[in-house]
């Protein structure tokens, strides 16, 4: 008796392709993250706890008046500046055994945010200098007034503004990575009855 062999999937085509889709859902994976950590900034709200953020203090809404930085924030935390909420991605590339992607937080004092912190000096702020039209026409320049805060051992609530979302779910990119897996076997040339040897009885 005859005893051959066949198979419908080929494993050079998904060895060719296994580091471009490992390094595809590393990326896709921070993707993710990335987009829901800048969406709890903008909407005030934890992406990892689900829970709003403690609201700005009137010493701060004061600083940001100062510093004109009112308009964009409008009360809200972490966005006065806008810099910390400028993530740091590294993405993984397809070389190699190594597939490691990075995020991380545009400052650093954005892990003091997370975790709460206590001020430990007073500060004074200076208002923006502006430029006063008289009615003779010139042009000149004035300081705004500055006011002195006294601050010092007051505490910055806590707000976990950066980490995994409480949403994420890894089995999604899990499963994208299978399916991409099996269109790969499925795209080499099958082996349709190949000999492999003769039993006899």
């Amino acid at each position: 008796m005859e005893m051959f062999y066949s198979q419908n999937f080929d494993f050079k085509p998904l060895k060719r392709q296994i580091p471009g889709l490992i390094a595809d859902r590393v990326n896709k994976d921070i993707t993710t993250v990335k987009r829901e950590i800048e969406k709890g900034i903008r909407t005030s709200r934890s992406p990892v706890t689900g829970q709003p953020f403690a609201p700005i203090t009137e010493t701060t809404k004061e600083v940001r008046a100062l510093r004109r930085q009112n308009r964009k924030s409008k009360n809200k935390p972490l966005l006065a500046t806008g810099r910390m909420s400028k993530l740091i991605r590294k993405n993984a590339k397809a070389r190699g055994s190594s597939f490691k992607g990075t995020l991380t937080m545009g400052r650093e004092y954005g892990a003091y945010h997370n975790i709460g912190y206590t001020i430990k000096n007073n500060f004074t702020v200076s208002g923006r200098t502006r430029n006063i039209k008289s009615s003779s026409g010139t042009v000149s320049k004035v300081k705004g007034k500055g006011r002195f805060f006294r601050v010092k051992g007051k505490k910055v609530p806590m707000r976990v503004w950066f980490g995994v979302p409480s949403n994420y779910k890894p089995e999604v990119g899990f499963r994208r990575l299978l399916n991409k897996m099996q269109v790969a076997l499925k795209s080499g040339k099958p082996i349709r009855r190949t000999r492999i040897g003769r039993l006899v009885i």
